[in-house]
């Protein structure tokens, strides 16, 4: 028997049977829908490339403050970092099993806003994780990275 499973969402097993070959796709069943609302001091960590401004290009780290504004499929995530900058992500939520996806535009107390693509996203009692790419609209770059956080109550 094998596993393939290329993205989180689903996978492919394959086995023989007194050599019958079967193939069977698999996906992720979602249960129950995870609650993201919440706030959540934690970090992100980013990788930018491809930068207009070749300053902007490197691998980063900040403290962050993250926000999570979810009503069914409709989800905005901010942060503010501990500089005073501020970034949202407003898109459209689905997941597949434990996890979450959702795609949409962003904007930045800097100026920079684009598209993005947050996955793996997960909600736990006491923690919110996901990782995340971004392509900037006006300054170049190219974001990916990850962000975690621990549920302040």
């Amino acid at each position: 028997m094998t596993w393939s499973a290329p993205f989180v969402e689903s996978g492919t097993v394959a086995y023989s049977v007194n050599g019958v070959n079967v193939s069977k796709n698999v996906v992720r069943q979602v249960l129950v829908n995870d609650d993201f609302n919440g706030t959540f001091p934690g970090a992100v960590h980013m990788t930018y490339t491809n930068c207009s401004n070749s300053a902007n290009n490197g691998t980063f780290e900040i403290y962050a403050a993250i926000s999570v504004i979810q009503s069914g499929s409709s989800v905005t995530l901010g942060y503010a970092n501990q500089a005073g900058g501020t970034c949202s992500f407003v898109g459209t939520f689905s997941q597949a099993g434990q996890f979450g996806k959702m795609v949409g535009n962003y904007s930045c107390s800097s100026g920079d806003n684009g598209t993005f693509n947050m996955f793996e996203m997960n909600a736990g009692f006491n923690s919110v994780t996901g990782r995340l790419t971004m392509a900037s609209s006006n300054i170049g770059c190219k974001g990916d990275g990850y962000y975690g956080g621990i549920r302040h109550r």
